[in-house]
């Protein structure tokens, strides 16, 4: 963590780049537990950046198809990434900004996203989900989640680190829950993956 932040200071792109290898450890933990998507169809992964956890998706549910949706200049690599997991062809790159629009949808990725931002700007991410999902549709967050009480975590690093940076933060679980609540959505499942970090896996549906 406190290389995270060293890096972060040093270099605007950085954190972009420090992100990408805390990303490749994340799927790592998602492999190990075997945890596959509630919703198939169309899954797009906002902020997907180099599609490393949607080929993991789609490696899990064969009769999916998907979205890397990012920045143009965040995409660079997504292409190779993809042709290197054989997925080419169900995977589909477009450039964009998740507080204007969101593409279609069965289900929306959002992993180490919703920590840059407050909560007005989740709103807003988490009303372009709601407006552009097809029915029924789902969101997987990813995030490190706060404790409820007053204990340790490296969470609280990571919260200071966002908020410094840029201006974001982490959340509990609760506070995660109200803000999807406000948006029409529940949860339907919570996976920890605490091996490494104090990862939490949050899957909410529409209604």
């Amino acid at each position: 963590m406190a290389d995270l932040a060293a890096e972060a200071g040093a270099d605007p792109d950085a954190l972009g780049r420090a992100m990408s290898r805390v990303t490749e450890t994340m799927v790592a933990e998602l492999a190990a537990a075997g945890l596959r998507p509630l919703a198939s169809g169309r899954i797009v992964d906002l902020g997907g950046g180099r599609g490393t956890l949607l080929a993991y998706l789609l490696g899990a549910d064969p009769g999916a198809d998907g979205v890397v949706f990012d920045r143009a200049e965040a995409l660079a690599e997504a292409p190779q990434v993809l042709a290197d997991a054989g997925l080419a062809g169900r995977a589909e790159l477009i450039p964009g900004d998740f507080l204007r629009e969101v593409p279609p949808g069965d289900l929306y990725v959002l992993s180490q996203v919703l920590h840059n931002w407050d909560d007005e700007q989740v709103r807003a991410v988490l009303g372009h989900c709601s407006q552009a999902g097809r029915p029924g549709h789902s969101i997987m967050v990813v995030e490190l989640m706060l404790p409820d009480g007053p204990e340790p975590s490296p969470a609280h690093i990571m919260d200071l680190i966002m908020l410094t940076t840029v201006g974001g933060r982490e959340r509990t679980r609760a506070q995660h829950e109200a803000l999807m609540a406000e948006a029409g959505y529940t949860l339907v499942r919570d996976t920890p993956l605490a091996r490494v970090l104090p990862w939490r896996i949050l899957e909410f549906r529409q209604g």
